[in-house]
């Protein structure tokens, strides 16, 4: 009954929007400027109003356990609020010319299409005070000049870096295809299952896919890129940064590959050492499969300390990855390292992982949270909740802050831009960890560079667990656990009477 009752309230404010939508639109095509700009006021006020209520009413089913009704509604108020910003603003630009078939005019038509994107769909009207058609001026002239696809996306990254948020860069079409697009789809692409990072002048190897390409060439966390196919990373045409700018001082990158043609790598493990050289033949490969992989039990201190690293939250295929290891190779562990560093993904998908823990069904034994700097989005609102809940121990560094909701958008050259087009403290009830992140408990400062594989981090993890695992153990007792309300407290015991 509940259900229907919420369905039929949904189906009733559905039909209010569209009614008053029409009215503010007028009966006539083309209304007096006057009448036209009243029009567009009572508009934006009556739709503000509908946007409260499918929030309150959202609220409610989430309290009452309607997910699909909830999303209905908050759906339904987005929607909303994307119809009051345009009706809000009347900015424009004129447009740039050159021929769309040329380098440049490519660039400058999809420049064009990444300000106006920026300028209709941002999540803040305001843009965060920033003049967005004085950043059109400013960085118009760069575009013109950029003499490679790389420098042409630095210059919109850098465009995209004043509005000063998560979640807006634009990413290049093979990086949106092999690292994010296949990834949201659950196929596996041809890649070397690595990540470089810059740190300073050096380029070092920051992520080994478990099981990847990389990993069966011999490469090692921490590992120092000397040479990409011979030539220097800083200029070699094989390293893609992955978001943001290729020249900033942390920057990432992954390496293109092509079918049947192998990656030369030369690397330094320790400092000023010698060189060893590594050869990655590129395969078909994702994260879900490397968190698949990333199961195993260490040995250590006497006990079994299982570990999965969980690299994103985009698909349920990495809840099942969990659900499968903890019921299956983890099972006889004493205790657990939960690895979520890299990047985020789907809310669905991190509460449901976050209730494995929290119900004690699948797990009721001690575990550590590992965390750092690149653990962004949903992982962050998922390693907030984790505190908050006291599931266990966070080791690592503090969490990116990088805490909007994000849609990703087409731009006429294949490429595709990353926007901020929400903020989502309900998910933290209240709590706003844009540009704070999530402090760890226990913090780890030491670099991974030439930790030849060791990371500082997971060896950190692994002490604080077993100090953890020796301690008098606190059973822990099943039940269910539901992230719009707080589990009811336990009756009190009557008195004897």
């Amino acid at each position: 009954m509940k259900r229907f009752s919420a369905l039929l309230i949904f189906i009733l404010l559905l039909f209010g929007s569209v009614a008053f939508a029409g009215e503010a639109q007028g009966k006539n095509d083309k209304p007096s400027p006057g009448k036209a700009a009243a029009g567009a006021n009572d508009y934006i006020k009556r739709a503000t109003e509908l946007v409260k209520r499918h929030r309150e009413l959202a609220e409610w089913c989430e309290r009452n356990g309607f997910e699909e009704e909830a999303e209905a509604h908050n759906k339904a108020a987005d929607e909303l609020e994307e119809k009051i910003k345009t009706a809000k603003r009347g900015k424009s630009a004129a447009p740039t010319k050159g021929r769309p078939d040329t380098p440049v005019g490519q660039n400058l038509k999809t420049f064009d299409a990444v300000w106006k994107t920026v300028r209709d769909k941002f999540y803040d009207e305001d843009l965060h005070g920033v003049d967005w058609k004085a950043m059109y001026d400013k960085y118009l002239p760069i575009v013109k000049k950029a003499r490679s696809k790389r420098e042409f996306y630095d210059t919109c990254n850098r465009m995209l870096g004043e509005l000063k948020a998560s979640h807006c860069y634009l990413a290049s079409e093979y990086v949106w295809r092999n690292q994010f697009g296949n990834e949201f789809r659950g196929k596996a692409s041809l890649q070397a299952g690595i990540e470089i990072q810059k740190r300073g002048r050096k380029f070092f190897v920051r992520t080994v896919y478990d099981g990847g390409p990389a990993e069966k060439a011999g490469v090692l966390v921490g590992d120092e890129v000397v040479k990409v196919n011979g030539e220097a990373p800083a200029e070699s045409p094989f390293l893609v940064v992955k978001d943001g700018i290729s020249t900033a001082k942390r920057a990432l990158f992954t390496l293109k590959t092509t079918k049947d043609t192998p990656v030369a790598l030369e690397l330094r493990r320790k400092r000023n050492g010698k060189i060893i050289k590594k050869k990655i033949i590129p395969q078909e490969t994702s994260m879900i499969e490397a968190a698949r992989n990333s199961a195993r039990v260490i040995e250590r201190g006497g006990k079994k300390i299982g570990y999965i690293h969980l690299w994103h939250y985009m698909r349920k295929d990495i809840y099942w990855a969990l659900r499968r290891a903890l019921t299956g190779k983890l099972k006889d562990c004493d205790g657990l390292v939960l690895d979520i560093r890299g990047r985020g993904g789907s809310p669905k998908t991190l509460f449901r992982i976050l209730r494995v823990f929290t119900s004690g069904i699948f797990w009721n034994k001690d575990v550590v949270l590992v965390v750092d700097e690149e653990t962004a989005s949903a992982k962050e609102i998922f390693a907030y909740h984790w505190k908050k809940e006291k599931l266990g121990p966070v080791v690592g560094l503090k969490t990116a802050g990088h805490v909007l909701a994000c849609a990703q958008i087409r731009m006429p050259d294949g490429s595709v831009l990353f926007l901020a087009t929400g903020d989502v403290p309900r998910m933290t009830g209240g709590v706003r960890l844009e540009g704070k992140g999530v402090e760890p408990d226990v913090e780890v400062t030491e670099s991974f560079e030439y930790c030849a594989g060791n990371h500082p981090i997971l060896k950190k993890a692994a002490e604080v667990l077993l100090i953890k695992m020796n301690k008098k153990p606190v059973k822990k007792k099943p039940g269910r656990w539901h992230f719009f309300e707080d589990p009811a407290p336990a009756p009190k015991p009557k008195k004897a009477a």
